[in-house]
């Protein structure tokens, strides 16, 4: 027909249905499933739901809750190969009380969040890498979850091998 659709399910008042089919010519065309309703498209395997396009445009896939964004998945994920995020908006990994957010507007951010406040982050420009905390965080590096080197917020005095400050500018604990 005109539409060169190669299925097409629907009321007679053609409101409600679905088609399947192609759009363009023969050396362009797009192949598409189209929802006629304003309403979702669910695909699924095993009897069972997978993936749902709302009619919002957004995609769930395990989950049938919306909670707005665009790409919503619930279960674990795995990417091969390079992924491009836009950079309108920062991307959050991780909760709004724990988590990270890559913002890549501003040379790149890698901000890190704890109860809802950034609390620090990495910068990387085309000179230089700075490592920063926000507030009055202190900047620890360490290993098996100890601090093993420590830049106070306080005073700027670095301590390796402790955590306790003396006021002086370097602080060593061992050899």
């Amino acid at each position: 027909n005109s539409t060169n659709s190669a299925i097409r399910v629907y009321n007679t008042i053609n409101t409600v249905g679905f088609d399947i089919g192609l759009l363009g010519g023969p050396s362009d065309a797009v192949a598409y499933i189209y929802q006629r309703a304003n309403s979702d498209i669910a695909f699924g395997a095993n009897n069972t739901e997978q993936v749902r396009l709302k009619a919002s445009g957004n995609l769930l896939i395990g989950t049938l809750i919306d909670s707005g964004q665009k790409l919503q998945v619930s279960g674990d994920g795995y990417f091969s190969g390079n992924v491009g995020i836009g950079t309108a908006t920062p991307i959050s990994l991780g909760s709004g009380t724990i988590g990270i957010t890559v913002d890549g507007s501003s040379g790149g951010f890698l901000h890190s969040r704890y109860n809802g406040l950034n609390v620090g982050y990495f910068l990387a420009q085309s000179s230089s890498l700075t490592i920063n905390t926000f507030t009055n965080y202190d900047l620890a590096i360490g290993t098996e979850a100890v601090p093993r080197l420590t830049i106070k917020a306080s005073s700027g005095n670095i301590l390796i091998g402790t955590t306790s400050d003396s006021g002086q500018r370097l602080q060593v604990s061992g050899n």
